[in-house]
């Protein structure tokens, strides 16, 4: 089972290095980064990690649309088995491969998890309702495999409504499948940035400030 991965990291470098190790549980690792972002381009360069500058993210006005940056790092990939779309600041744990191992993996499903922070398992709460996610195959986590789909969407200005609009090209309930595997959480902030850190605010926030 070959998996690629791609993730964007602008200005998250502090999050994404307690995360390196990420690398040895893949067969290739993208990040997709912005050309001033230094600090994220020498941690990619100091562990041998590929990576590529986008200019996209903020295109358009844009506050910071992920979707687009990811589409950017994919088209770098093969795509010709599984791919992971992950986090700047969401670590693998180290038995990561050995339980996709022993799962039965659907081609035509997509496949979420969860996530702790501080040892505690994260309840993933919708942002807009303040109400608990009934259907949390949200963006910190998505494998898919290439035969369904090689793009990701690209119509948010932000980040926090492409991820979401992923797992609805898939039909739920009977394509939405949660792997037994929880993730560490290096930042812990939750739905805090969807605009990156030049904005750091929620949508509401953006709304209403």
């Amino acid at each position: 089972m070959k998996i690629e991965a791609v993730t964007v990291c602008i200005d998250y470098s502090d999050c994404l290095s307690r995360c390196i190790q990420n690398k040895d549980y893949v067969d290739e690792w993208i990040i997709v980064t912005h050309p001033r972002d230094d600090r994220t381009i020498q941690l990619c360069i100091d562990n041998d990690i590929r990576y590529i500058e986008s200019e996209r993210i903020y295109n358009n006005g844009a506050y910071f649309a992920k979707g687009k940056a990811i589409n950017e790092g994919l088209l770098r990939l093969a795509k010709d088995d599984w791919i992971l779309h992950i986090d700047a600041d969401q670590k693998l744990p180290s038995n990561f491969r050995d339980i996709i191992s022993t799962q039965d993996m659907d081609k035509e499903c997509i496949y979420g998890a969860a996530r702790q922070y501080d040892g505690k398992l994260r309840v993933e709460i919708n942002p807009s309702t303040g109400e608990v996610h009934q259907r949390p195959l949200v963006g910190f986590f998505q494998l898919w495999h290439s035969s369904k789909f090689t793009d990701y969407p690209e119509k948010s200005k932000h980040a926090g409504d492409d991820d979401q609009d992923m797992p609805l090209r898939f039909n739920y309930p009977e394509q939405w499948k949660y792997l037994d595997l929880v993730l560490e959480d290096t930042s812990g902030e939750f739905c805090m940035n969807w605009y990156g850190r030049k904005f750091h605010k929620r949508l509401s926030a953006i709304r209403n400030g």
